[in-house]
């Protein structure tokens, strides 16, 4: 498969494919997989460029199956695929923005623990 190709796909895959991966469903490229740099849609057809090729050409009639990928997020797991019970990353911890953080004045702010320790 060539780094760069056009397909045409149902808006539904379309929409739900951020970040996706193309498997070659028939011909010499079977099972083949691809990871997609970039895609647009023009038109009715949908071009898109992998990062590398598989090592096969896609030719007119050939069968392809665009894989919706992953960001990685607590968020996108939950909302767009159902699939948080599986999750398997940490989405409770802070972000590097808690460096920019500050003490809040309604607060105590004595700087000790926020709980004893042995009561």
């Amino acid at each position: 498969m060539s780094p760069g190709f056009s397909l045409v796909a149902a808006s539904e895959a379309i929409a739900r494919a951020k970040a996706p991966l193309v498997k070659a469903l028939s011909l010499r490229a079977a099972g083949l997989v691809g990871v997609v740099k970039s895609d647009r849609i023009d038109g009715a057809v949908r071009r898109m460029e992998l990062w590398q090729g598989i090592g096969a050409d896609v030719a007119d009639g050939d069968t392809v199956r665009v894989i919706a990928g992953c960001n990685k997020s607590a968020t996108t797991c939950r909302t767009k695929f159902g699939n948080f019970p599986n999750f398997r990353g940490f989405p409770h911890i802070p972000g590097e923005d808690w460096l920019a953080s500050y003490p809040v004045s309604d607060r105590a702010n004595t700087g000790a623990a926020r709980t004893r320790a042995g009561g």
